[in-house]
């Protein structure tokens, strides 16, 4: 979404609205490789401009991401807040987030290294892919899900696929501040060989039931609750 040029009000077709943002789609084996970032909705505030309502509402817009597939970008999908309003989830479904290359340093994203999702607002991610088929990646093995400030559901397909995590550093890896919206729904998920499976701080409200952690070593967890309260 662009503050300085609103969309009217925009109808998707699931019979949502989104008032003054833009809606991207993307679906059918649409493949985005080698970037820096895929894909991205929202902005950091530039303080630069003036203290105004367009400033303020400054990073909307929705994603609706299909049978997507994310290869060697250090942030497959980038989702950063919405300055006013509601904040905009954004749906995946049914996508591939792969790591099999060794990055040169330009290609890395600065304090967060490689992440096939990188979120600060509500998602919903449906049978999901994320991981590191390339076993002689040691210290760049790469993270599926960050999760900072608030909450999501990572869950399996409308038929039944579920997310799975392979050969990665850490699985999912969520922070925040112990509020409502931070809570995590994490179900029926697979996580092989992933040395961190699921971290949770300061997330309240959440439910991690009905996973699956295959092939872990004497340094490895699968979940990790700190100033995390469940259901």
């Amino acid at each position: 979404g662009n503050a300085f040029e609103p969309i009217p009000s925009s109808f998707y077709t699931d019979g949502m609205v989104f008032e003054h943002h833009g809606i991207a789609r993307l679906r059918n084996n649409v493949v985005i490789e080698n970037a820096m970032v895929g894909v991205q909705a929202g902005d950091y505030i530039d303080f630069s401009l003036p203290t105004t309502h367009n400033n303020n509402s400054y990073g909307g817009g929705a994603l609706f991401i299909e049978q997507t597939n994310f290869n060697n970008n250090s942030i497959g999908v980038l989702l950063l807040p919405q300055y006013a309003g509601d904040q905009i989830f954004v749906r995946l479904s049914a996508c591939t987030f792969s790591f099999s290359a060794n990055f040169p340093s330009m290609h890395r994203f600065p304090d967060i290294g490689y992440a096939g999702i990188y979120t600060i607002r509500p998602y919903l991610v449906q049978g999901c892919t994320f991981q590191n088929t390339n076993p002689s990646l040691i210290t760049e093995r790469g993270t599926g899900i960050i999760s900072n400030r608030y909450g999501g559901w990572v869950i399996p397909s409308l038929s039944g696929t579920p997310c799975r995590f392979t050969g990665l550093y850490k699985g999912i890896d969520a922070y925040a501040t112990g509020s409502l919206q931070s809570g995590l729904f994490v179900t029926q998920n697979l996580f092989e060989e992933v040395n961190k499976g699921i971290t949770l701080n300061g997330n309240a409200v959440s439910r991690i039931s009905y996973n699956h952690f295959l092939r872990l070593d004497k340094n490895s967890y699968a979940v990790y609750a700190l100033e995390t309260r469940g259901i």
